[in-house]
């Protein structure tokens, strides 16, 4: 069962998803989209890990803030007053495209909360090279001018058709379902926020990851846009013993593309990383940007997922006793059952079916 829920954090209501209990996973989803992209990801790993996905500042049900300028160093506090007001210590970090982003960037200011890091169809730089610096530089002028003539609607529409007729047009996604989503998801940005969000990834430089010393995964869609593509060789200089992946059949929404795949990978990568878990840290009260946050009773809402209720009630019981020792050899072999069923052709498998 996925549920949602407002949680206030860092002076912004924060729409919030969460799903299951265990090792606490937190999905970040990309510039202009929302957290409804990584539904696939809480209905699989909700079996086994407590899931979170949650719409950034500016997207989605979050909304706008009064925010003049947005960075991945602000995302990054928000995501650190979220942790704060759910009581998490470290955590799993899985962020696509400007998601991402905002992962390297915690994982470089916070990172003794990270536990694994991993990043999807994201960049190392906008700045890593002259075709990069030319393209914000064009971005950077012509997107804000656009947007406030055209309105965000047709902004987004005009950007679909140059996409096609250039021949790129099915880099954001393979699949119609996708590309349904990413309209959707863009419909519901007001045109500033859209700027100030553009101007967020435009910015990024980088990050020092010398303090992350945990376990690291990068993923790819295989028909990702050859700029992205680029920015993930970049990415592996940068984290040179991160494992790297590509998703087949799949483009920028690689997880919603192939969520089969992308599921199977991040299974195995998880369970490989499982050994080097070095408990959980516990949140200071008295961090600065802990403030005002609040964990509200959840919300009447709920949304049934393929889970079952009954299925649901023994994943917590097994979690809550083996909660000192996610390595026991009934998870293992409980995973090895489900990877087995991954492997299997035409078979979408679901982790909360064991039996």
């Amino acid at each position: 069962m996925i549920e949602t829920r407002y949680i206030r954090a860092n002076g912004v209501r924060t729409f919030v998803q969460v799903a299951g209990s265990g090792d606490p996973i937190i999905f970040i989803h990309g510039a202009l989209l929302n957290s409804f992209l990584w539904r696939p990801q809480l209905d699989y790993f909700g079996a086994t890990n407590f899931c979170v996905s949650y719409d950034l500042r500016g997207h989605g049900r979050t909304g706008p803030s009064s925010e003049v300028a947005y960075t991945t160093s602000l995302f990054a506090r928000d995501l650190r007053a979220l942790l704060d007001a759910l009581r998490l210590g470290q955590v799993t970090l899985c962020g696509l495209s400007l998601g991402g982003m905002i992962a390297q960037t915690f994982a470089e200011l916070y990172p003794q909360r990270v536990r694994c890091l991993v990043l999807c169809d994201t960049a190392f730089s906008t700045f890593a090279g002259t075709i990069e610096m030319l393209l914000n530089a064009v971005v950077g002028v012509v997107t804000p001018s656009a947007i406030r003539t055209l309105g965000a609607g047709n902004f987004c529409a005009l950007n679909y058709w140059i996409n096609r007729l250039s021949g790129q047009g099915g880099w954001v996604s393979q699949t119609l379902a996708g590309r349904m989503y990413a309209s959707w998801a863009l419909a519901s940005v007001p045109g500033e926020e859209m700027i100030k969000v553009y101007r967020s990834v435009l910015a990024f430089r980088g990050c020092r990851l010398d303090g992350f010393t945990g376990p690291a995964l990068l993923i790819n869609g295989a028909s990702d846009s050859p700029l992205i593509l680029r920015q993930a060789r970049l990415l592996q200089h940068q984290l040179p013993h991160a494992e790297y992946q590509i998703v087949p059949r799949a483009g920028h929404l690689a997880n919603l593309d192939n969520p089969f795949e992308f599921n199977r990978m991040l299974d195995r990568f998880l369970m490989g990383s499982a050994a080097r878990w070095v408990g959980p840290v516990e949140p200071d009260s008295n961090r600065a940007g802990t403030t005002g946050c609040q964990l509200p009773a959840r919300s009447t809402t709920t949304m049934q997922t393929s889970s079952s209720k009954s299925c649901l009630e023994e994943n917590r019981q097994t979690s809550s006793t083996t909660a000192g020792n996610s390595c026991s050899a009934g998870r293992v072999a409980n995973r090895c059952r489900l990877l087995i069923r991954a492997l299997r052709p035409n078979c979408c498998p679901s982790r909360d079916s064991t039996s």
